[in-house]
């Protein structure tokens, strides 16, 4: 298989070629994340990772893209993914990554209608975020 593709076998059948493309200019990334069907967040290894909600996954909501997730011990991203529509799994669960990677390939128009937009301005968002929070935690 070449470095910077990879094939995904669904079924028997071939699915769409992911292409790695490295460092892109942020005007580029903007264009090509509004004309995706579908967004892929995977979340870092690292301890700090697991406490955390990566920024992108903001960015990310405020599109109105469905979301496939990958997340690794952080059930607070996952539920707030699942929370506004999109799919979410920890990669400690390999048949439940399997689960939603052929969900979203096999309904992902249909998912997408139920996405929750995080809409607002910034200062709106956060506020927004906190409450939510504030809600899990509770």
């Amino acid at each position: 298989m070449a470095k910077n593709a990879l094939e995904i076998s669904h079924a028997g059948q071939k699915a769409p070629r992911v292409r790695v493309l490295g460092t892109i200019p942020r005007t580029e990334v903007m264009t090509r994340m509004f004309s995706a069907d579908v967004l892929l967040l995977v979340q870092h290894a690292t301890a700090m990772s697991a406490a955390t909600i990566p920024r992108k996954t903001y960015e990310y909501m405020q599109t109105g893209k469905l979301i496939l997730a990958f997340t690794r011990n952080n059930p607070e991203l996952m539920e707030l993914l699942e929370r506004h529509g999109h799919l979410a799994a920890d990669m400690n669960d390999q048949d439940q990554c399997g689960r939603i990677t052929r969900q979203m390939f096999d309904n992902w128009q249909h998912l997408s209608a139920g996405v929750q937009v995080l809409a607002g301005d910034l200062s709106q968002s956060v506020d927004d975020l906190l409450r939510e929070m504030e809600a899990a935690l509770s």
